[in-house]
């Protein structure tokens, strides 16, 4: 958590998918010299939150929302009280707001490349290549260590049971919204404009 001399509001920093939130440390240190407190957090099996090898550590994408975003979302709206709580959504930052209670609590922010992220809807040079990582690859690299190594060009590694999840949903046209029941209820609960910035590669 970094604070700012003046609390103005609360940010809460919900990263990537395999980022650690060290990669977001400056940006959260700039937001504190403008006044805000912010709140950062590592899902459980990467950076601060892993402990020791992934072979075997159970954990998936729902529980990185349902469970840990979900603990974040709850203590920065304490934090806030009477002040704006706002949100960065990087990626799955973003498209987790379906999978967490209270969503409608965040007064504004934006999210970076948090668009759906079935493989399908990436320019045809590029879906050649996303099916064969989400088809192929995760399942091999997992099936073959029991997690899935960040040196297959994902970030750091990630549990089994994150990448097992994360290439089904991109697989699925309508990316977790296919998977999860109730992703549509929770994302209309959310009265907060987000601005988006999506991504292309």
């Amino acid at each position: 958590t970094a604070r700012g001399a003046a609390g103005r509001a609360v940010v809460l920093m919900a990263g990537a998918t395999a980022v650690p939130q060290a990669f977001y440390r400056s940006w959260a240190d700039d937001l504190a010299d403008r006044g805000h407190d912010v709140l950062t957090l590592d899902y459980r099996g990467i950076g601060d939150s892993r402990r020791g090898s992934l072979r075997g550590f159970h954990a998936t994408m729902q529980d990185w929302g349902r469970l840990d975003l979900q603990a974040a979302l709850d203590l920065a709206a304490d934090e806030a009280g009477d002040r704006p709580l706002l949100l960065v959504g990087h990626s799955f930052g973003g498209q987790a707001l379906a999978l967490v209670e209270g969503a409608e609590r965040i007064a504004g922010g934006f999210t970076v490349g948090a668009q759906l992220g079935y493989y399908g809807h990436w320019p045809a040079r590029e879906q050649i290549r996303l099916a064969s990582l989400w088809y192929a690859v995760v399942p091999a690299m997992v099936a073959a260590y029991g997690y899935l190594p960040g040196w297959a060009g994902v970030g750091e590694d990630l549990p089994a049971g994150v990448a097992t999840e994360w290439a089904r949903w991109c697989r699925s046209p309508r990316y977790l919204v296919d998977h999860v029941p109730d992703a549509i209820e929770r994302f209309a609960r959310i009265n907060a404009v987000l601005n988006t910035v999506e991504t292309r590669h």
